[in-house]
């Protein structure tokens, strides 16, 4: 038996709501969840304990198993449940879909299915349960609920559990899971640390799993390793880091490799499914992108394999609410699509099938043209995910350059459009930054667009950014979120929806910057920081202050007429340089891209030796992954018996 899902318990560390793992009421939200659940769960010991009367339902973020994820992209034709704890439960297995609504012409009905019901002796080793419906299921979701005996003296005990099969993998894979570093120690010891105790020294996935830490900034030692790989290297960003990573897999025979943020901010568990989904793949180029929850409102999905297209990123599952059963249903019914992309957070995918390597973006971009331009089938499940705060409230004047000339470039090479596209949306751009008051902000996408329109030795000569970020903090300072006092005067923006003479008058006299001074208000608005500001609720002001969560972080941005027509003037030459040249710069691009991201610029970038030729995967007892410990079982082996559910 092979373990392809374990049933998980929460971790302290993670502040994870606890019903993204199990909950009290067969409602989505209950106080009773993060109430009474609170205190029948011992995070120390890792125990959920069954208290007579209540019934515990996993149909959760993290136990409930996608059917049709699993159906589409793997082979499983048996599946079985495994159970541990001590003491007397009653299980339920439950099938749950959503389906067709005639009223509403969409699929807003959940119908649930028990597909058995037994009474179990739970033992630590586990009992051992066939699911008989398996090969007769398509779509929707597989659960358990757990209920203790009514007249048991002391409380059940539930340990975890696991989906397993009975048939053999279909693949020989050996993972290697790189991570990307760079003077950021504080997250990326403790998440070393972690990896070595779940992956590295697991009796199982120690087998198939090894860890190498790409250290872009040389600072970790030998001794804050303890035993991890650690590969210094040169500071060429992310992309820099994770073509080492890969070119590391290659050359020690890996047939997959998982990219990760270097705090691996994520349960473990979603490494563990990244394994099993590619061991049973029925395609030889299936990719696994991992979703990005916010750190601050763990249950909030933010990205779940986004879109390109366009210059627009786009994701059509943001804002769901990973703890509600239907949003995890919809979650899941997301087709496989070429414009789909998997952040470098969480991105599995097979090397033999890896075609170009990271193009040297730095940062901002890497993780989309990676995804468009190899021939990768993405597909994403729930419990794979990254924990991150979103990426608008890290917009800077850095961050902006780096996205734009990120995204124009990825659009260029995967999807050209028009030149006159272009111009409309550079124009776009520095109107939405100019009229939120962010002049840095503009300034950098103007830099982003001159650098861009320079061609493909920009790039060769700006591997590691020294003189682009030299010329940023010169030109295109401020405007950063940083600690701040609070301001002692000021009203947050109104939601109310704008009127249309005043959109009309706001919009004629560009965003009040064609009126007199003495038609501004003095007054201050707060505003949260995002991509762009509210251009309605900041007609007018005198200042703005962008803050992040809360009102102590933020920067302030003003009403300034000369930085915001030097701005404009500056656009309309890049506009016209662009309509002169830009033609030509996306020929050159589309013949020649390639070659910044071939394995052959990296290795003579790194002065590496050529790939050893026709190498194979590394085997499950390589030197290359750690082993077991002598005579340790592999816990994926279930050789507990247990009764049958019918």
């Amino acid at each position: 038996m092979t373990v392809i899902q374990n049933i998980i318990l929460p971790e302290q560390a993670l502040q994870t709501p606890l019903n993204m793992y199990f909950r009290l009421n067969k409602r989505d939200l209950d106080e009773k969840d993060s109430g009474e659940s609170g205190s029948d769960y011992h995070y120390r010991r890792k125990i959920l304990a069954l208290h007579p009367g209540k019934q515990y339902y996993f149909n959760t973020y993290y136990n409930g198993l996608s059917v049709n994820i699993w159906k589409e992209n793997c082979s499983v034709d048996s599946l079985a449940l495994k159970l541990r704890g001590r003491g007397r439960v009653q299980v339920e297995l439950v099938h749950i879909k959503r389906e067709f609504d005639a009223g509403r012409r969409a699929k807003t009905v959940l119908a649930h299915r028990l597909l058995a019901q037994k009474s179990l002796n739970l033992t630590p080793e586990g009992c051992f349960l066939p699911i008989e419906e398996w090969p007769h299921m398509q779509d929707g979701m597989l659960y358990i609920t757990l209920k203790a005996g009514e007249n048991s003296a002391r409380p059940a005990e539930f340990y975890g559990g696991s989906f397993e099969t009975a048939d053999e993998p279909r693949h020989n894979v050996t993972l290697g899971l790189v991570i990307t570093h760079f003077n950021r120690k504080a997250y990326v010891l403790p998440a070393m640390q972690r990896l070595k105790r779940d992956i590295v020294q697991h009796p199982y996935y120690g087998r198939y799993i090894a860890i190498a830490v790409v250290d872009n900034s040389r600072t970790i030692t030998a001794a804050e390793a303890d035993g991890v790989l650690v590969l210094p290297n040169a500071n060429y960003g992310g992309a820099g880091g994770f073509a080492r990573g890969l070119l590391h897999c290659r050359d020690s025979g890996f047939s997959h490799c998982l990219f990760m943020d270097d705090d691996a901010s994520c349960e473990t568990e979603s490494i563990y499914r990244s394994l099993a989904l590619l061991q049973y793949a029925r395609y030889d180029n299936l990719a696994i992108a991992g979703a990005m929850l916010r750190e601050c409102e763990p249950y909030f999905l933010w990205c779940k394999g986004e879109y390109f297209k366009k210059l627009r990123i786009s994701n059509p599952r943001r804002g769901l609410d990973m703890r509600k059963t239907a949003d995890l249903l919809q979650a899941e019914e997301d087709p496989v699509a070429k414009s789909k992309y998997g952040g470098f957070w969480h991105l599995a995918f097979p090397v033999a099938k890896t075609d170009y390597y990271p193009f040297p973006f730095f940062v901002r971009g890497d993780d989309v043209l990676f995804s468009l331009v190899n021939n990768f089938r993405i597909i994403t499940l729930n419990g794979i995910g990254n924990f991150a705060d979103d990426f608008s409230s890290k917009e800077s004047p850095f961050i902006c350059y780096l996205g734009a000339r990120g995204t124009f470039l990825s659009d260029m090479i995967a999807n050209p459009g028009s030149v006159y596209f272009y111009l409309r949306r550079y124009k776009r751009m520095i109107r939405a930054q100019l009229y939120a008051y962010n002049y840095a902000h503009a300034h950098a996408y103007s830099l982003a667009i001159q650098d861009l329109m320079k061609g493909l030795e920009f790039w060769r000569e700006s591997l590691d950014m020294a003189a682009v970020r030299r010329k940023l903090a010169q030109e295109a300072y401020g405007e950063t979120i940083k600690h701040q006092d609070k301001p002692v005067h000021g009203r947050k923006r109104s939601r109310k929806r704008e009127k249309t003479l005043r959109k009309l008058f706001r919009k004629l006299s560009w965003q009040g910057f064609l009126l007199p001074q003495c038609l501004i208000k003095k007054g201050m608005i707060l505003m949260p920081k995002n991509f762009a500001g509210d251009h309605a609720a900041g007609f007018r002001r005198r200042s703005i202050f962008y803050y992040e969560e809360d009102l102590s972080h933020g920067y302030y941005a003003r009403y300034d007429k000369k930085r915001f027509f030097a701005e404009l003037w500056l656009s309309w030459k890049i506009r016209l340089h662009m309509a002169r040249r830009l033609g030509s710069i996306i020929a050159e691009y589309q013949k020649n891209w390639h070659t910044l991201a071939s394995e052959e610029f990296w290795r003579k970038t790194y002065n590496l030796p050529p790939a050893p030729a026709d190498r194979p995967a590394a085997p499950a007892d390589s030197a290359a992954v750690t082993q077991p410990p002598a005579g340790s079982p592999a816990p994926a082996q279930s050789t507990a018996g247990g009764d049958k559910l019918s």
